[in-house]
């Protein structure tokens, strides 16, 4: 931090403050660079000391950006600030309103904000509805070679993805006619959260894909198993799984779309190990402390079967 308040930029930070200041017609303007894991570059940006703007450049198709700017104002949106787009060195960017959320995990919501968070769930769905752009299906048979050469290569792995192995095509594969809708496709903690004053808001459309709603919210409830704390720490862990059964209970979607989300994000659990762990057999120890805590969740979807027998 500089002694007049300003923060350091340099590189291609101070080019694209330059850019901003040509395209937007203002000199007093500061920028700062957030320290924020994601896809994008994203930037705390002042213009003349006044409120902060979300700034954020991402490489994205035409037609993707189109339907975030054509996006309806709700809250559960943080709107943009300008509606139009600058483009920047092949990448477009986007100047959103300012708004302070706060992450909260499934497990630590109240249950005023879990009730808040299955309402936004649905009305999220209809509003990405809308979108033209989606990246296609994932492929789950691609996972399972993926997996199957692995353990070839070296045989005692199979002890450790043998309940991966065993899933049969259709427990992991779309039907054929599933109807697929464009899903937020990174559904993690911090990409949605609270405001101060309890308004949910959903964030980062960057890696929307085509696919089944169940899919996302396993794939946060795998996220919040996964953790090896999880087999010790019992009263949390039967909350996670409660707000699971909650969720089936609630949500519209059948039984079956569960069953396959938990396989497919399992499946590509094991796959995403091994090409990140390398050729070594540390992958497989790896999924087992990462998959242990999760085979849970195949039980309150086993309850709640019975229940529908």
């Amino acid at each position: 931090m500089r002694a007049d308040g300003h923060s350091f930029i340099s590189g291609e930070d101070s080019e694209f403050l330059e850019f901003l200041k040509r395209s937007l017609g203002e000199a007093d303007l500061s920028l700062e660079r957030l320290p924020i894991s994601c896809t994008s570059k994203v930037y705390r940006l002042r213009i003349r000391g006044g409120r902060p703007i979300f700034c954020k450049r991402k490489v994205a198709e035409r037609h993707a950006v189109d339907f975030l700017v054509g996006l309806p104002e709700t809250p559960l949106l943080i709107p943009l600030a300008r509606k139009d787009v600058l483009e920047f060195k092949g990448e477009y960017v986007f100047f959103y309103e300012w708004r302070d959320v706060k992450p909260v995990a499934l497990v630590d919501m109240t249950d005023g904000q879990f009730a808040k968070f299955l309402d936004g769930c649905l009305e999220l769905y209809g509003l990405m509805a809308g979108a033209k752009c989606a990246r296609p299906p994932l492929d789950a048979d691609g996972w399972m070679e993926n997996v199957k050469a692995y353990c070839a290569r070296y045989p005692l792995a199979r002890l450790f993805f043998r309940s991966v192995l065993k899933m049969r095509p259709e427990g992991y594969r779309y039907a054929p006619g599933t109807d697929l809708v464009v899903t937020h496709g990174d559904f993690h903690t911090k990409n949605f959260g609270f405001t101060a004053d309890g308004q949910l808001t959903f964030m980062d459309f960057d890696l929307m894909v085509r696919a089944r709603p169940a899919e996302d919210l396993v794939h946060l409830l795998v996220n919040g198993m996964r953790h090896g704390a999880m087999l010790v720490d019992v009263r949390r862990r039967k909350r996670l799984l409660s707000r699971f059964a909650e969720m089936i209970r609630t949500l519209p979607y059948p039984l079956s779309d569960w069953r396959l989300a938990l396989n497919r994000e399992r499946l590509k659990s094991a796959s995403g190990v091994i090409d990140g762990k390398g050729d070594s057999f540390k992958a497989a120890r790896e999924f087992l402390r990462r998959d242990l805590p999760v085979r849970f969740l195949y039980g309150v979807i086993a309850e709640a079967e019975r229940a529908h027998a």
